[in-house]
């Protein structure tokens, strides 16, 4: 898919908070046109087209031009533009999603939140986070979304849309540099293999940064290299059927699992570790996609293998306050999914999706510590998960501008959890073994009402449900339990979409309440990690997104999100004195908000470009006692280029007036410790299309 701007296409995308400029490149580079009328821009949330407005649920969607405009690289600078969305962990190798409060926020469990890439589900919690390449199209869909999406799309789903294949040979080109020894390279070659039937694009990308905490020992902290390659060969093998496959690898290296004493947070923070935590991830994999298109319906069927590696080596003094610590950490994911999905074509009135989910992966984990010369401790587990699901969902009108969704998700998950440590001794339980075997059925109700033919109203029902599991580390010896519950949430919600003022305009808005039963929690005191259910947990709120075009060539969006998220039932089981009823949940800010603009002007055979963003979040606490926490902060990006017909240039910089923030926080022994965010960088890109 590829999209023009137009004030039409901006009314008819309200949901997305920066779904549309009003220039993006062509097939062949800058257009120098300011307003082009295009189609009406279209989403694929509910697995087939629609124009989004039309969708009966919170729907923000980021097309390939606003991906480019905000600059966004990785999946944490994805979240800073939706509103109630948040990341959980540091950003680096521990980065968690989280949707209206809703969301793992902890490593060693699956997530809540589901994450897909050109329709491929991914299982591993830690392979959020990684490095984007070739996006077309990113939506986040925000609620309980098991009728169509799975597993465990309790608080909602992200849904990556990658570039197909050209017909036409072309080459695209962008590289980058800035302060920090700050290195981008990235490019795509699309190549026709056989003449109108056989199409493949080969791209990578790198991009490196030197860390910006120094440390007086070794290497400075905060930097990063990651590089990633994708190849896709599409075929029309017949008139009705397209066959894909892709090879994808991605390489992540970063200390970002350094924290810092929360006496030395400053902008000077500096760092005495003669072997600081660095650590590396890979994932990699194949894809083969079939979709049969028929007259009445189509086919897909989406096969699967991944594998995931995450190697942390030993990191002596790894946490500043504790110089004789040691800590590492292993984990190895392979997975193997295949799903089979019919979708209706024959009916422009009634819609229906129903397909068949399969998912089988197996997990070894590694996790070690030492205190200077004492026996070092290690804990291994391995888990095994095999999961069925059917699901399907039905669209059908009940009367003149309404219209009733019914779908549903039928799931079985089996799992296998094995555990021993060595060297533990009284401190630990020595191991575990277990199994369990759960049948789930969360439905979805929701009702849409056309009030005119610019507006539109819904209200829904739906349950969320996620697997429960075993815990793979340092479990107590006494109150710890090898397995924990399954979560469960009914999410309710009415909201509003719309445009207005001859449809320069766009609104949508939505209201909220979820009902949260047993969330997975980690309660780690510095030596066990357990994890534990929380008996009831409440998230209520709302969200609004605004789109206008005042001028031409001046496009402004804003999001503004309002979470409530608190325990309304949680006793811990490591810390009996800690009653969290009533406490915020962790890494949730109350308020979320960001502005954007971007104005496109001509000058000679080409366009200056202006863009700024700003993201403000609210006061948010790091433990579920609410005693250590982030004040509230605001971040603002600016950039200016020129876009000609095959080249653009760009100057940027980030964190423009250089806030001190944390991007996470823990309390370990007693001591509170933060990981630092990003400081103010700034850099050039430059990009070519031939």
């Amino acid at each position: 898919m590829k999209f023009k701007l137009s004030v039409l296409a901006l009314a008819t995308s309200s949901m997305s908070l920066a779904a549309s400029n009003t220039v993006i490149a062509d097939e062949k580079g800058i257009s120098d046109e300011k307003n082009i009328v295009s189609n009406v821009r279209v989403v694929t949330a509910q697995r087939y087209e629609q124009q989004l407005n039309d969708v009966p649920m919170g729907v923000s969607a980021l097309d390939e031009q606003t991906i480019q405009d905000l600059s966004i690289e990785n999946a944490k600078d994805l979240l800073e533009f939706i509103p109630n969305a948040s990341l959980s962990g540091d950003g680096g190798f521990m980065a968690f999603p989280t949707i209206r409060g809703v969301g793992a926020g902890i490593n060693n469990v699956e997530q809540s939140v589901a994450v897909y890439i050109d329709d491929v589900y991914q299982g591993s919690p830690r392979s959020f986070g990684m490095m984007l390449v070739d996006l077309e199209q990113v939506e986040v869909l925000r609620g309980p979304q098991g009728s169509l999406y799975g597993r465990n799309a309790l608080g909602g789903a992200i849904k990556y849309i990658e570039r197909e294949p050209e017909k036409e040979l072309a080459v695209n080109a962008e590289a980058g540099f800035g302060d920090l020894n700050y290195r981008l390279a990235k490019a795509g070659v699309d190549v026709p293999l056989v003449e109108d039937k056989v199409y493949a694009r080969v791209s990578f990308a790198t991009r490196e940064q030197d860390g910006f905490l120094e440390n007086n020992l070794n290497d400075d902290l905060g930097g990063f290299e990651d590089k990633a390659a994708r190849i896709k060969v599409l075929a029309h093998a017949t008139n009705n059927l397209d066959i894909q496959t892709s090879v994808h690898w991605t390489e992540e290296h970063s200390g970002a699992a350094n924290y810092l004493a929360e006496a030395n947070v400053s902008k000077d923070a500096r760092f005495d570790l003669e072997k600081p935590f660095f650590v590396t991830r890979d994932n990699k994999g194949v894809d083969l996609k079939a979709t049969y298109y028929g007259d009445a319906f189509d086919f897909h069927s989406i096969t699967s293998l991944n594998k995931y590696e995450f190697d942390g080596p030993s990191a002596t003094g790894s946490f500043q306050p504790f110089a004789i610590l040691s800590q590492w950490a292993a984990i190895d994911h392979d997975q193997i999914s295949q799903e089979f999905r019919i979708t209706n074509t024959d009916s422009d009135a009634m819609r229906w999706t129903t397909g068949f989910f399969f998912y089988k992966s197996d997990e070894d984990y590694q996790n070690g510590s030492k205190f200077g010369p004492n026996p070092a401790m290690d804990s291994f587990a391995n888990n095994k998960t095999t999961s069925y699901a059917l699901y399907g969902k039905l669209d059908m009108p009940l009367m003149d501008k309404l219209n009733l969704g019914l779908g549903g998700r039928i799931t079985h998950d089996r799992k296998d959890g094995d555990y021993h440590v060595v060297n533990g001794g009284p401190m630990f339980k020595p191991e575990a073994k277990g199994s369990l075997s759960k049948t789930d059925f969360s439905p979805r109700v929701d009702l849409s009402y056309q009030l005119n033919e610019d507006m539109n109203t819904y209200a829904s029902i739906a349950r969320g449900y996620k697997a429960g599991g075993f815990n793979v580390a340092f479990i107590s010896p006494d109150q710890g339990e090898h397995e924990y519950k399954e979560e469960t949430a009914w999410t309710y919600e009415v909201g509003m979409k719309g445009v207005f003022l001859d449809q320069k305009l766009g609104l949508s808005s939505a209201l909220f309440y979820t009902d949260w039963r047993d969330q997975q929690l980690l309660e780690y005191n510095g030596s066990t990690a357990d994890i534990v259910n929380a008996d009831k947990t409440r998230s209520y709120g709302g969200e609004i997104e605004l789109n206008y075009v005042p001028v031409d060539g001046l496009d402004i969006g804003l999001g503004l999100g309002y979470t409530k998220a608190e325990f309304i039932k949680y006793q811990s089981l490591i810390d009996p004195s800690l009653n969290a009823n009533g406490n915020q949940l962790p890494n949730i800010p109350e308020l979320s908000s960001n502005l954007r603009a971007t104005y496109r002007f001509n000058v000679a055979d080409g366009q200056v470009v202006l863009h700024g963003n700003t993201n403000y979040k609210s006061k948010m606490y790091f433990d579920a006692a609410n005693t250590y926490k982030q004040n509230g902060y605001m971040l603002t990006n600016f950039k200016v280029g020129y876009e000609a017909s095959n080249w653009a240039a760009y100057l940027w910089v980030n964190n423009a007036f250089d806030k001190l923030y944390r991007q996470t926080g823990a309390i370990e022994y007693g001591e509170q410790m933060a990981v630092l965010g990003n400081p103010r960088t700034y850099g050039m890109n430059v990009k070519v299309n031939f």
